[in-house]
């Protein structure tokens, strides 16, 4: 098991290929501070789950939070079949899905 620490850019060419990747290293690692991902693609069509299962995690606090955002200038397309959830929390805490693709921002980016 390895850790997550700070922020990774999760899309083709990035540290994580897909949103399923990212999700995979919450399960097998440990995270020691803030975990972000950064959605850098235009569109996230060909993932293995949806939806995404965030699950509990017994690292993660106030100190030790997750978010999942779009990357800074990018707007996401997420697909997911109609009448379903992208993410489930499952047990989950400290968990923040912030649409917005500016630091700070209110706007929502994700389209979908």
């Amino acid at each position: 098991m390895g850790t997550l620490c700070g922020s990774y850019n999760v899309g083709v060419g990035q540290t994580f290929e897909t949103i399923t990747d990212a999700m995979m290293a919450l399960d097998n690692n440990t995270g020691t501070c803030p975990v972000t991902f950064l959605l850098t693609d235009e569109e996230y069509l060909n993932e293995m789950y949806l939806p995404f299962a965030i699950n509990s995690y017994p690292w993660s606090s106030a100190t030790k939070s997750i978010t999942i955002k779009p990357a800074p200038g990018v707007t996401p397309n997420l697909i997911a079949y109609t009448g379903y959830a992208i993410f489930w929390l499952h047990g989950a805490a400290y968990v923040t899905i912030d649409g917005s693709n500016t630091e700070g921002g209110t706007d929502r980016s994700f389209d979908n």
